[in-house]
């Protein structure tokens, strides 16, 4: 585990349990970044996927793969403050570093020793802690309860909550086998530790002084908040207040930047090159080629974040038609979604737009 402090209240982080959860979420996620293949072998990869063909499916069913199961360790209230981060640095660096402890900081993220301590921590807590947690906390922990042991009551609470899972097939398939899929989670976790992983994480610790370097310069001109808005690519509707900011480099992560926010935030983003490919360019015009989706894109970037059912009304179309639309568009990295309580937020992602505009622009010019 490797921490800085950048500015008060301000850290930088990695851990080889987020990154091992982000390699997963990876290699299980059908739309997710493929930069593991940088570090594995495709026929190693496939044959993984074969093994773990049950995590496969769950992993998919998941609105955001296996990155729910950082909520365990971003939010071990049981746990809060009573831990010891180990900060590792290469020795021979000519940057000078600071050691910290994490309790003198009051820092507020409790890693897991180990996978075999993550494992156990998931595998002894009770099913509908274990489903509070995993769904962010939203829904009521006594309606899950319920719900683990009615069917009935489980049709209620995904038709109230269907964002948690594609079907609710999935989630009931989830919920009968919770300490299968945590099982097979961490066996899956051991069968990639080795060689490559390790030089995933050696790469991470390379840029490390880098990154603090990136982060003193832009913290130093702007709030930390702004700075999280412009590595996401959005405005956000859930802005704190928050005591402190971590940000978290990743290189396996499915997603070019992904928040988690309590009384603190933070901010996973994905380091290393992301080229924009031509495929890249086809799949966002071929998501803006329709009329509709072309207005969503075009009332988001002059109104900011809305609502899908003031989309709706704005469109004149139903909901169940939006939503479609709004999937192509997701689909196509060109929005974003922040839930706020019960409410659903839509906003442009303006990164992945700036590219498509910068990418037409050099194709075209003369």
């Amino acid at each position: 585990m490797s921490l800085i402090e950048i500015t008060k209240d301000c850290y930088l982080y990695n851990s080889k349990n987020i990154e091992m959860v982000s390699l997963i979420s990876s290699i299980f996620f059908d739309e997710g970044n493929k930069r593991y293949l940088e570090f594995y072998n495709l026929e190693f990869i496939e044959e993984i996927k074969k093994k773990y063909r049950f995590l496969h499916e769950i992993l998919n069913e998941l609105k955001y793969s296996g990155m729910p199961l950082l909520e365990f360790l971003f939010n071990r209230k049981d746990l809060y403050n009573n831990q010891e981060i180990n900060c590792l640095f290469n020795d021979d660096s000519k940057s000078e570093f600071f050691l910290y402890d994490s309790q003198k900081l009051n820092f507020p993220i409790n890693d897991f020793e180990n996978l075999v301590e993550y494992e156990k921590y998931l595998l002894d807590m009770e099913a509908d802690i274990f489903f509070y947690k995993l769904f962010s906390e939203d829904i009521d922990k006594d309606i899950i309860k319920a719900a683990i042991h009615d069917s009935y009551k489980l049709s209620e609470l995904y038709e109230k909550n269907n964002y948690i899972t594609k079907s609710f097939i999935g989630l009931k398939t989830l919920i009968d086998n919770r300490e299968m899929f945590i099982r097979d989670f961490f066996s899956c976790a051991r069968a990639l530790q080795g060689t490559e992983f390790e030089n995933g994480i050696e790469y991470i610790n390379n840029i490390f002084d880098d990154e603090r370097k990136k982060f003193e310069k832009s913290i130093g001109k702007e709030e930390p908040l702004e700075v999280s808005q412009q590595i996401m690519g959005k405005t956000f509707k859930n802005r704190g207040p928050y005591k402190k900011f971590i940000f978290i480099p990743s290189v396996f992560s499915p997603y070019k930047a992904m928040r988690f926010f309590y009384d603190y935030q933070a901010l996973i983003y994905s380091i290393g090159k992301n080229e924009f490919t031509n495929t890249d360019a086809i799949n966002k015009l071929k998501a803006i080629s329709d009329e509709s989706r072309l207005k969503i894109i075009e009332i988001l970037r002059k109104s900011g974040p809305m609502i899908g059912v003031d989309l709706a009304k704005n469109l004149n179309i139903a909901n169940s038609t939006l939503s479609h639309h709004i999937e192509q568009l997701s689909t196509a990295g060109l929005l974003n979604e922040e839930r706020v309580k019960n409410s659903k937020y839509y906003s442009i992602n303006t990164n992945s737009l700036d590219d498509l505009i910068k990418y037409l622009s050099e194709l075209f010019k003369e």
